[in-house]
């Protein structure tokens, strides 16, 4: 056990910059470490008020019966995308696979000291979801000390369900794609795939009811229920146990999580050898002919060259993907339904606010905060090469606005044809999102600047666990939400000037995200 703590002490310290924080005699190291403190401080209170609302939103519509198992399922579904799109980058992580395997330490020391890296993780986000909300439901139905006590130690089996599910298909992927020839093609389909299946099965029933009326909305507690059980089984012993105080429902609950865990744990520490000398397999390719060499401009070569890259990280692709992908999903649903405001009887229409979604998934899944942080090593290649700062801050930001870009312009032509809106809110339409996006693009470059990552050892630290997206999705989403805060209440309180006050802050977003790119432009990228 102490060498699994010895392990698991490093790897946080790493992480959380603690050691840069201690031993550092850089300065401008300690201030970087320091607000991303401030900025997981910020993640953290946001994690604690979001469910807090949530859970007086199902009060005051009479449901709150259902905080306990909905809860449930919300953190497991977190736990689970965020698990299986690290299982083959970091419990099975073969960078270092050498290093590691000379030490004297048995491959099941590893595994857990990796495995539980990752629960303590989310043991945190677990604590700062549920407790919160569930103290609320205790005190509302004035429960027992039982509840509390089942409910905190509910808080340790909770993830450990939905990591070992996700553990093990996202390293069957993995496995399954490794000796494939395009194996980041297979493998990014395959999670795509997992990913919309999950999804359809969570909100199929939903998306084509005929008609939703206000009363079955207020009134829709057995039909969420029943929808809870049916795709997550376990959240019925967790409700039963929590909301009845049925004792044999939380053991059953207990012994079903941990038998699962342990499971994925006996057969990974089994094969783990195998595992990680099988993930470094590489397909060669027994056919190369020598063509002869295109050129390129500066510009384009670059461009050519982030690309690639991009599409041949499966972990860079699915952390920035998701919110592309929400936007098309959701304008199929709206082609298929209609408008969504008139079946669910609501005062305003959704479609007036069609911008302001794209614009809020586009903040989600900007590629921009970690491109840099993902050279590591070779940072000093392109530095090394005679080309400009604005070139290479140029290709970087061109691939996020290549994804951008035409997913909002189809989406918004085949909303237009549909709907048909006036000319200038179709303009307007696809015109604010993609000055939305180019801001967030860019900050995420001075994000990414301002703090780089480029010790690593898998992608996922600098994709999912990098300071820079944190903080570009923190502050992006604080500086756009006073102007949807502002046309929001033109709306409301004068209609007349809505048109006016979008094309003003549209203009200041553009004229702000140029000036982030002109001070990008003369930075000196040696010094980061």
């Amino acid at each position: 056990m102490k060498k699994v703590w010895t392990l698991l002490k490093t790897d946080c310290c790493n992480i959380l910059g603690l050691n840069t924080l201690r031993y550092s005699k850089d300065s401008k190291a300690k201030r970087r470490s320091i607000t991303l403190m401030i900025a997981y401080a910020a993640v953290l209170i946001m994690l604690v008020a979001y469910p807090l609302l949530l859970a007086n939103g199902l009060r005051a519509m009479n449901v709150h019966d259902l905080i306990p198992e909905y809860f449930l399922c919300i953190t497991s579904l977190i736990i689970f995308f965020f698990s299986f799109f690290q299982a083959g980058g970091y419990l099975f992580q073969t960078k270092n696979f050498d290093m590691i395997v000379s030490l004297p330490l048995k491959p099941g020391v590893i595994l857990f000291s990796r495995f539980l890296r990752l629960y303590l993780g989310y043991f945190g986000m677990t604590v700062l979801v549920m407790v919160p909300s569930s103290i609320l439901y205790g005190r509302w139905t004035a429960k027992g000390g039982s509840y509390y006590a089942m409910l905190f130690i509910s808080c340790i089996l909770i993830p450990l369900i939905p990591m070992a599910l996700a553990s093990l298909f996202g390293s069957l992927i993995h496995a399954w794609t490794v000796r494939l020839k395009h194996r980041t093609l297979f493998s990014t389909v395959a999670n795509l795939l997992l990913m919309v299946v999950i999804l359809g099965m969570s909100w199929g029933p939903s998306f084509f009811a005929n008609r939703i009326s206000l009363d079955q909305v207020m009134n829709f507690s057995d039909t969420m229920s029943q929808q809870i059980l049916r795709y997550y089984p376990p959240a019925a012993l967790f409700n039963s146990a929590l909301v009845n105080g049925n004792a044999v429902s939380y053991l059953l609950f207990a012994v079903l999580s941990i038998l699962l865990f342990l499971l994925f744990f006996a057969v990974a520490s089994w094969k783990y050898m195998y595992i990680c000398q099988n993930m470094q397999v590489h397909e060669a390719s027994g056919n190369y002919k020598f063509k002869g060499l295109k050129t390129n401009s500066i510009g384009k070569a670059l461009y050519l060259k982030e690309l690639k890259y991009y599409f041949s990280c499966p972990i860079y692709i699915m952390n920035t993907i998701v919110g592309y992908l929400f936007i098309i999903v959701a304008t199929v649903v709206v082609l298929i339904m209609g408008d969504p405001s008139r079946a669910m009887e609501l005062p305003f229409s959704i479609l007036d606010y069609v911008p302001f979604v794209m614009v809020f998934l586009c903040c989600m899944s900007s590629t921009t905060a970690s491109s840099i942080s993902l050279e590591g090593a070779h940072w000093w290649l392109p530095l090394s090469l005679p080309v400009s700062t604005r070139d290479i801050m140029k290709s970087k930001l061109l691939v996020n606005m290549t994804l951008a870009v035409p997913t909002i312009v189809l989406c918004n032509i085949a909303l237009q044809i549909r709907f048909g809106f006036v000319w200038y809110e179709f303009l307007l339409n696809m015109i604010i999102p993609v000055v939305c996006c180019f801001y967030i693009s860019v900050l995420g470059l001075v994000m990414n600047c301002r703090y780089p990552l480029f010790e690593w050892k898998s992608e996922v630290v600098p994709v999912k666990q990098g300071g820079a997206t944190m903080l570009t999705m923190l502050i992006g989403s604080l500086s756009l939400a006073p102007f949807v805060g502002v046309v929001a209440l033109c709306s409301a309180l004068l209609p007349g000037l809505v048109l006016f006050m979008e094309v003003m802050m549209t203009g200041i977003l553009g004229v702000a995200g140029a000036a982030l790119f002109y001070y990008l432009s003369g930075m000196d990228l040696k010094r980061l």
